[in-house]
């Protein structure tokens, strides 16, 4: 098992529930604050995950804003009230998908490292 197979993990299990919520439909965050409160858990765990593969290997895939998902996970973590809902919805509908399609890039990267 590699090293940091288990935050790779993480972020695909996150990825993959974030997009089943999504396929519900569109979802008013202003009433819905469960699925809201849902997503923002699932972008903190991806934002964690993240903050833990060390940077050298992250600039090695710089088609993903890695920076993006470890500063809302500090924002959404430590102020909560701070969440600005235009990055959040931008994470959701252009990061995301960039990120799921450089997986295999990353987790290609980490077995090359070990």
């Amino acid at each position: 098992m590699l090293k940091y197979e288990i935050y790779v993990k993480d972020i695909e299990e996150m990825i993959q529930r974030l997009e089943r919520q999504l396929k519900k439909g569109r979802i008013n965050f202003d009433k819905d604050v469960d699925s809201y409160d849902l997503i923002v858990l699932r972008l903190q765990v991806i934002g964690q995950a993240i903050k833990e593969i060390p940077k050298k290997i992250l600039s090695q895939i710089p088609e993903v804003n890695w920076r993006i998902f470890v500063s809302f996970r500090n924002i959404s973590s430590h102020n909560y009230g701070a969440i600005n809902k235009e990055i959040f919805v931008r994470i959701l509908k252009r990061e995301i998908p960039i990120l799921k399609k450089n997986i295999k890039k990353l987790k290609k990267v980490l077995h090359d490292e070990e």
